[in-house]
């Protein structure tokens, strides 16, 4: 496995989500079909809240592929399905109360058990599922999934019929459960992030809400329902945890939903009657499920809706789609997850033709698999499934829920990568949109702000991920890097993947005080990778950069030169040959040890021939003291193999491990097994089998095989140390055998690794011919220590007759102008050419090469960096077809979303700090001197921010005087105006927890102007203008956000005489007085301006667009200010536990303030 091999300690079902939906198709253009994978997809209120939010105009297809581990949450979301399709139950509150409530009246337990009987009877066979009411919209993508689906139906239906003695066990077991989660988590508030901008205030709401789910396991508030709802929900019992009640302490249903609305609404902004809550979320829920019936209706425009579910660990399933294209094989060896032996066997709807099942996607959603295996793994598994298409629209979401309690989320990130993030995006292909950008339009100051004012003392930080290609233009640009760079980088990162197995380099890098080495210790059994996860990212590059051959070879050897002269990795030597026998068996690289003609001798005395590497499989007893052990203590632990013998140590991480009963059936010559899986798991009487591969010269060369052992054991962590080391000894050997136990022990050969061609042509290290020559690929130059990106270079061989001639003989200059962030044109003479960089550069920092006797210019420009000059901020990508999208700004159905009550009371109290919380310090420092006039701007960005923070204040009228609804930019140099904004209100966009202005846009230009005088001057005169002064180098950016905030809202078409195609460029103009947006959508979907009389006559040249605020990136600056100790400043660490306001550095000055703030503490 891809993964260490985790001992199954504590395990926590997730049967609801944490967080609330949103729309996966956000990034996908309006023109585009979406192939949707969700790895760790969890429950389907991602797909409902999708689905609901596409426009009523689109067609498009929608196809969706659900991985989760847990098959039980697979189970369940296809009964909500199918009650959804069935519509039988008029009552919506029986399917919120089978899908959300862990008790459930008679109905409802009724209603489950008939739908699960229907579900096993028309599942009996894939055929027949296939040729049901279902079987077209609702498919399988692996072999195993239906029957593991089954299995849980099957146990829905049995609980109806449980013994006495069985369900009063059950029934005591689950309200020891709930009791033990209300005494965790006494003050959670786990459905605060539902009130999205108003998360600071919901602390009392969401507490109260989440105690009630635990205490009477509904929504409900009401006696009545609640004593009715005297069953345990059955789909909340059975899980891969076996028996017990394993549904996680932070579950709450109403964690799912969005309800800033109702907080908004209440009139001490704190307190909102839970029965309104409740109905707030089941309205939302009603309406996703009956946009879901109606885009299945055959009357829908809907081309194909489509959800798809596979019963698999992430990592199992994206290797399998994976080695399907490059085999071309259903069939794998890939466990599909740990702790068992059936492999991953994908469904022949892949073999389909055009009807396929998706194996690569324009979007891939893994949830917040970050915190579970880990951010490295995500993109391993990912970034190949990612369909490079004609399309622009292709997007990896990841995310992070769980940091330290006073961990900031800066460093969480960035320590996750272990890498500069430039690098990574040339390597990988992907990079943070906000990285570059410099900015998000999705709120992730909510949580600070939340934590700041009310002294949140939680361990968990909520941060979600857009990755995107970082050629912006042109997919296919890979770069090139210098080889030998490219083996020291990759050593560096080796090492910093496995730094922590030396206990000392652990405790230094933690750097923790005395107080939190408790913390420390439990940490470090927090491991995600192991040297296969290693050798797949490195299989990863070598295909992508397509590095074959010699040039491989010199990757290797530098990193193996390195590896070879560090001193400091002591660890690495028993890690070492499970690295190298990974290489191999991936194809990548042959140690010269291994290329040894192995003698015949000890237990390969009679085989055919000695393989390189053999699969050792060790047999451990259920009865083995060690397992008891580990069971008298429910941790999670990471477990390894060894092999010792003499003086020799060898770790191997990569263990494969699943309960059932081992046989030899193969001959002396050719030893085989066939392994017989006992699949009651835990519960069942089978053995515990662990597998790994070794490289067999360490089992020829040792002198007495007699003396080898073979183990199973904790991975040697100091937590593990301190716990286990009385009872397991030293090593941590959960079980142990030697290698001649043929009773416990079982050497099998394993294959020579096919060592395939590149499943792709690629263009790296090629020529592309251009109007002035051909451009080898651009090459990564990294600085002296191989960890950043130094700059970016390309060489440009004249071909050219007529630029040779000027060029060489009569010395004509070549110049370079940038137009995008990754597109510079290179002009000689009168002659142009566009050179495309693999990654955003900055050419205000480049320069030109220019060789006049060999006729080739190289230039080298540095990438830019998330603060540095801006070209072309706002990116708006053209796939074929015309088809359009925004590339760093969300795409939103604003009819869609709900309005935002501009006249309720306490609007300034939360709106107020959310939108001014888009500033970082730097950046106010930067507009302070804007106004002051004091020098000129160095960042456009805030300028644009600050503009779009007036705009939202004076739209919402936050800020004194009445609400604004038309607004004017004024250039400050020329005092003209050049662009009026039509506002209709302001809207959440609550699954970016933040708020959107719903208007249209009218660029001013003078033919239109001539044309209108009468009616502009009714608009000055009546409608209430606000002029908005726009600073110097404000006005081009502004031409460039325009189209992008366009495009994020539309639900028409470009057409064939769009100004886009024709002028090949968006936007058209960054010209005072001109329009930089096309004309496709002028006088569309404007409905909202003809309610108002003084904008009638400008609809028909008016188009709608959706602005929001561009919040700064929190790993990136820091966003919120720390608040400061009342008495002294210092940093305010503590709070008064009364009001919860007041603030202070330490126990002696709250001590010391106490006379003064006692006067005040309760009216605070």
């Amino acid at each position: 496995m891809a993964s260490p091999v985790i001992w199954p300690g504590a395990y926590y079902f997730y049967p609801l989500g944490n967080t609330p939906a949103v729309n996966l198709n956000r990034d996908v253009g309006f023109d585009d079909d979406a192939d949707i994978l969700l790895l760790g997809c969890g429950d389907p209120r991602n797909i409902l809240f999708t689905v609901f939010n596409e426009p009523v105009k689109s067609s498009r297809k929608l196809d969706f592929t659900c991985c989760d581990i847990d098959p039980a949450v697979l189970a369940r979301n296809v009964m909500l399905f199918t009650m959804i399709i069935d519509h039988q139950y008029t009552d919506a509150g029986i399917i919120w109360d089978s899908f959300f409530h862990m008790k459930v009246d008679q109905t409802t337990l009724a209603a489950i058990i008939d739908q699960s009987r229907k579900l096993l009877d028309i599942s009996s066979t894939l055929q027949k599922w296939e040729a049901s009411s279902y079987g077209g919209v609702l498919k399988f993508c692996t072999a195993n999934t239906l029957p593991d689906l089954r299995r849980h139906w099957q146990l829905w239906v049995d609980y109806e019929t449980l013994s006495p003695q069985r369900r009063q066990e059950t029934e005591e077991t689950f309200a020891a459960g709930c009791a033990a989660a209300l005494k965790k988590l006494p003050g959670a508030a786990p459905a605060s992030r539902a009130f999205g901008p108003l998360m600071a205030f919901s602390l009392v709401t969401a507490n109260q809400s989440f105690r009630q789910f635990w205490t009477t396991g509904t929504t409900y508030t009401d006696a009545k329902p609640i004593k009715e709802a005297s069953h345990i929900n059955p789909t909340f019992l059975y899980c891969l945890g076996g028996k017990g009640f394993h549904v996680h302490y932070g579950t709450d249903p109403l964690s799912l939903f969005h309800l800033a609305p109702d907080l908004a609404g209440a009139p001490d902004l704190v307190t909102v009657d839970p029965t309104t809550i409740r109905r707030s979320a089941q309205s939302q829920f009603a309406a996703w499920c009956n946009g879901y019936r109606a885009a299945l209706d055959p009357k829908s425009r809907r081309t194909a809706l489509v959800v798809r579910f596979a019963a698999a660990d992430a990592i199992a399933f994206g290797r399998a789609l994976r080695a399907f294209h490059t085999k071309r094989s259903l069939e794998t060896s890939i466990p599909v997850r740990q702790w068992k032996a059936t492999s991953v066997t994908l469904s022949l709807d892949y073999l389909q033709g055009n009807n396929a099942c998706p194996s690569r996607f324009n979007v891939i959603d893994t949830s917040n698999l970050n915190d579970h295996i880990g951010l490295w793994n995500v993109l391993i598994i990912s970034a190949p499934l990612l369909s490079i298409r004609d399309t622009p629209s292709y997007v990896l979401y990841t995310e992070f829920l769980l940091t330290g309690a006073d961990e900031d989320v800066t460093k969480h990130f960035t320590d996750s990568l272990y890498s500069d993030i430039t690098v990574l995006g040339l390597l990988l292909g992907l990079v943070p949109v906000d990285f570059v950008s410099g900015f998000t339009p999705h709120s992730n100051v909510h949580e600070a702000l939340a934590k700041s004012i009310i002294s949140m003392n939680s361990t968990q930080s909520h941060q979600t991920m857009t990755w995107k290609a970082p050629t912006l233009d042109d997919a296919s640009t890979v770069p090139t890097f210098d080889h030998q760079q490219l083996g020291t980088y990759l050593y560096g990162l080796y090492g910093s993947f496995f730094s922590e197995e030396d206990a000392l380099a652990y405790f230094r890098k933690l750097k923790l005080p005395r107080q939190d080495i408790r913390r420390a210790l439990s940490m470090s059994n927090i491991v995600f990778y192991n040297r296969e996860t290693f050798v797949a990212l490195l299989e990863l590059l070598q295909q992508r950069l397509q590095l074959y051959g010699p040039k491989w070879s010199i990757v290797m050897d530098r990193f193996f030169e390195l590896q070879d002269n560090d001193a400091e990795r002591k660890m690495d030597t028993v890690n070492a040959q499970d690295f190298y026998v990974q290489l191999y068996n991936h194809g990548l690289h042959v140690m010269d040890a291994y290329r040894m003609r192995l003698p015949l001798k000890g237990i390969f005395s009679s085989w055919k021939s000695v393989p390189t590497a053999v699969r050792v499989i060790l047999v451990v007893p259920r009865s083995a003291p060690g397992l008891e052990s580990l069971k008298a203590k429910p941790n999670t632990l990471p477990l390894v193999c060894d092999m010792r013998g003499g003086s020799m140590h060898n770790i191997f991480s990569s263990v494969k491990v699943a309960f059932g009963r081992v046989t030899a059936i193969g001959t002396t010559d050719n030893p085989r097994i066939s392994f017989e899986e006992d699949h009651d798991g835990w519960d069942g009487n089978s053995p515990l089998v662990a597998s790994f591969i070794m490289p067999t010269l360490l089992l020829i060369l040792h002198d007495q095989q007699s003396s080898i052992s073979i183990y199973l054991s904790l991975r040697n962590t100091p937590a593990n140390v301190m716990v286990y080391a009385s009872s397991l000894g030293p090593w941590l050997n959960v079980f142990g055998a030697k290698l001649l136990d043929t009773n416990h022990v079982h050497v099998l050969p394993v294959e020579a690794p096919d060592v395939l061609p590149p499943s792709s042509p690629s263009n790296s290290g090629t020529c592309a011919a251009g109007s002035i020559g051909s451009v080898e690929a651009w090459n990564v130059v990294l600085d002296e220590h191989s960890e950043n990106v130094k700059s970016l270079s390309a060489k440009i061989s004249l071909t050219n007759d007529r630029i040779k001639l000027l060029f060489g003989a009569k010395g004509a200059m070549p110049s370079i102008k940038q137009t995008a962030p990754c597109t510079l044109k290179l002009q000689v003479s009168n002659t142009v050419q566009d050179l495309h960089s693999p990654f955003p550069v900055d050419w205000a920092r480049g320069l030109i090469r220019a060789a006049r006797k060999s006729l080739y210019i190289e230039i080298v420009v540095p990438t830019t960096t998330p603060f540095g000059t801006r070209v072309a901020p706002f990116p708006v990508l053209r796939g074929t077809a015309n088809h359009l999208a925004p590339w760093n700004i969300h795409r939103v159905n604003l009819d869609a979303l709900l309005p935002v009550d501009l006249s309720s009371q306490k609007l300034y109290n939360w709106l107020n700090p959310h939108i001014g919380a888009m500033f970082s310090a730097r950046e106010r420092r930067l507009i302070k001197k804007q106004r002051s006039k004091s020098e000129s701007p160095v960042d456009t960005l805030a300028l644009i921010k600050d503009t779009i923070h007036t705009l939202l204040a004076a739209a919402s009228g936050i800020q004194g005087g009445s609400v604004r609804n038309v607004f004017i930019l004024k250039d400050d140099a020329s005092n003209n105006c050049d662009t009026i904004f039509f506002m209709n209100g302001l809207k959440y966009d609550s699954s970016s927890a933040t708020v959107i202005g719903d208007g249209y846009v009218l660029p001013l230009r003078d033919a239109f102007m001539s044309t209108m005088n009468a009616a502009f001057g009714k608009l000055l005169n009546f409608g209430n203008p606000r002029h908005i002064t726009i600073y110097k180098g404000e006005l081009p950016i502004w031409k460039h956000i325009l189209p992008a905030l366009v495009e994020r809202c539309r639900t028409w078409s470009h057409t064939e005489k769009c100004e886009y195609k024709s002028h090949s460029r968006i936007p058209l103009t960054e010209e005072m007085d001109s329009n930089p947006i096309c004309s496709c959508g002028e006088g569309k979907d404007v409905e909202g301006m003809k309610k108002n009389p003084l904008w009638v006559p400008f609809a028909r040249y008016a188009t709608r667009v959706a602005i929001s605020p561009l919040f700064g990136v929190s790993y990136l600056e820091k966003m919120i200010r720390d608040p400061k100790c009342t008495v002294c400043r210092a940093k305010g660490k503590l709070t008064c536990g009364s009001c919860k306001d007041a603030r202070y550095c330490s126990k002696e000055c709250q001590t010391k303030d106490w006379p003064r703030h006692k006067r005040v503490c309760k009216q605070l």
